[in-house]
This record gives structure tokens, sequence and C-alpha cells, in this order.
């Protein structure tokens, strides 16, 4: 076993902790009895990949892989006993899995991200091409991580080929490259995005203030993207490697679910059904689309009080995922309901 222990302890901390956070989100959730979003379950399908990436380093860190291997270790390797030349190749074929797995985690984590921000921009006038355009660029940038991760080296068997050395393609600087811009493209879209709709309402100071800090944590993973660039597009140890992406896991996942936990902790109710009384009004906007929602009395600000669904304390909601009756735009015409609604 690699006597690595800063690689161990990252490996192990970081994705137990995101693990965690994940769970607790998931049984918060549960505990206000609301069902789950499709942010919800993209948590589920990250803690999946994690889970999986966990064991798939462990071994890597476990059986080495080439890119480690100096030249006069290479010659000896392919010298020595057939059991150790043969873990060697399994850890170099685990590094392809485990950087997969990675940008898997990383976009899961995005995607769920993206959900919640969905939620609040769902009846904007732009909705569906902001939505979409949001869409085909992580799409775009997943796939393109993907891709730079198995055609680092060409053909593919270079990645776990003993001798003669490879060269520097086993290192990854293509993918590092590829998925740590798009990284941090996506993740300043999203903060750009978040930061927009919070300084478009009119809530306390201090609210403001308190969801701004949950969304600017994502500032801690781009910064940690930067510095996995400078230390890793040329470095050969493994450390460096698992240490920084360990850390990338764990803000990733700490950015997707920390603005729902602090919503969940706040939510003191327990709302199981959607609450109609005298203040209940119908919302008609674009394509004849009808709504309901609980109009706060006295707002004319540019949006309802009902726009932070995820991010309010919920006295009227149906749940934290109702998108349909979360956001209500100013120019839509507003009409008491009566008996032919």
């Amino acid at each position: 076993m690699a006597d690595d222990s800063d690689s161990w302890v990252a490996l192990y901390v970081c994705l137990i902790l995101a693990l965690t956070l994940i769970a607790t989100r998931l049984f918060l959730r549960r505990l206000r009895h609301q069902s789950f979003s499709r942010g919800d379950y993209w948590c589920m399908a990250a803690a999946v990949f994690i889970l999986t990436r966990l064991v798939a380093n462990h071994f890597l860190l476990v059986y080495g892989s080439t890119r480690t291997l100096t030249q006069m270790e290479r010659t000896a390797l392919m010298r020595g006993p057939e059991d150790e030349l043969s873990k060697k190749i399994a850890g170099s074929k685990l590094v392809l899995c485990t950087r997969t797995l990675l940008v898997c985690v990383l976009w899961s984590a995005k995607m769920a991200v993206l959900d919640l921000l969905a939620s609040l921009i769902v009846r904007l006038p732009f909705e569906l091409r902001l939505l979409y355009s949001f869409w085909a660029v992580l799409f775009a940038t997943f796939i393109a991580s993907i891709v730079t991760t198995f055609s680092s080296c060409a053909p593919i068997r270079l990645h776990w080929q003993i001798d003669p050395d490879p060269g520097n393609c086993v290192i990854g600087s293509a993918w590092i490259y590829t998925y740590e811009f798009s990284n941090i493209a996506t993740d300043a879209l999203l903060m750009a995005l978040s930061f927009t709709l919070v300084l478009s309402v009119r809530i306390p100071k201090m609210q403001k203030f308190r969801i701004l800090s949950l969304f600017g944590v994502g500032a801690l993973l781009i910064a940690i993207s930067v510095v996995r660039i400078l230390e890793g597009r040329i470095s050969r140890t493994q450390a460096g490697h698992t240490l920084w992406a360990s850390l990338e896991v764990f803000f990733a996942t700490l950015v997707a679910v920390i603005p729902t936990i602090y919503a969940l902790v706040r939510n003191k109710r327990k709302d199981t059904g959607y609450t109609y009384d005298e203040n209940e009004v119908t919302i008609r906007g674009r394509g004849d689309r009808t709504q309901s929602a609980v109009m706060a009395e006295g707002d004319n600000d540019k949006y309802t009080a009902r726009i932070w669904t995820e991010l309010e304390d919920g006295q009227f909601r149906e749940d934290n995922t109702s998108a349909s009756k979360i956001l209500v735009h100013e120019e839509w015409e507003i009409e008491r309901s009566g008996p032919n609604t």
C-alpha cells in the first residue's frame, strides 16, 4: 500500500463529508414531508458516483499507476513479479475510471444547483431560452471533459503501457485543461445567475447577504480549479491529483446542497398540502398558462413573496419542489379567483 497519508486523508474525509451532506439534504427533505425534487435526484446520482469513486480511488492508491513511474522503475517492473505488473496496469486503468467519475460528480452537482435556480426563473419571460442555454453549455462541457479523459493518449492502451514510456500523455494535461476550464466557466455562469436572481428581489439585507454567501461558496470551487490547473498539469505524483480532486468533490457537493439544507432547516412547518384561502389569486401568463398562488398583501415588488420557495421559510408552500407555483412576473395579469376559475 502506498505510504501517502495526505492522499488517504483527503480521499476519505472529503468524500465521506460529501456523502454526509447529501444524506442530510435528503433526510431533511423527508423530515419536512416533502417529495424529492429533480435536484435531490441529481444529488442521489452524485452520491452514487462519489461512493464508486471512493472505492476506485482506494484501489488506485493501493496499486499505483504508470504515470508515477520513472524509466528505471518501469524496467524493474517488467522484470519483476507478474502480479505487481498486473496491479500497476489495473491501477492505470482505474485512473480513467476515477477521472470519469470525478466529472460525473461535478456535473451532477451543477445540475442540482441549476434545478434550484430553474425553480426561481421558471416564470421569467426568457425562462426557456435561459434554461436551454444552460443545459446546452453543461452538456457540451460534460461531453468534452469525458472525451478528453480517454483521448489524452492515442491509442488508449498507452494509458497503461509500461514499457516503453508513453510520455507525458499519461499525466492527462489535455483532460485537466479541458475539464477544469469547463468547470470554472460553468461555475462562474451559475454563480452569476444566482447572484442576479438574489440581487433582483426585495428581501431583508441580512437575509440577502446569507443567501449570497451560500451561493458564494462556488468561488472556493473556482479557486481550487485554478490551483489544480497550475499544480496538476505537469504532476506525475498521485498525491496532488487525489488531494485536489477530493477537495473539488467536497466543495462541489457543498455548493449543491447547502442552499437547500439552509431552507429546510429554516422551514419549521411540515406542510403536506397547499393552503387555499381568501388570499388566493389566479395568475395568467403567456400561452394562457394559469396557476394559483398566495400573494403577499401589498407586495408590489418585481416578484412576490413566493419567489423564494427554496430559500424562504415556506409558510404557504406545497413543498420545496413546486416549480409551477414559485415565480410571478410583474407583467402578468392577476385576477381574483371566481366561481368560473
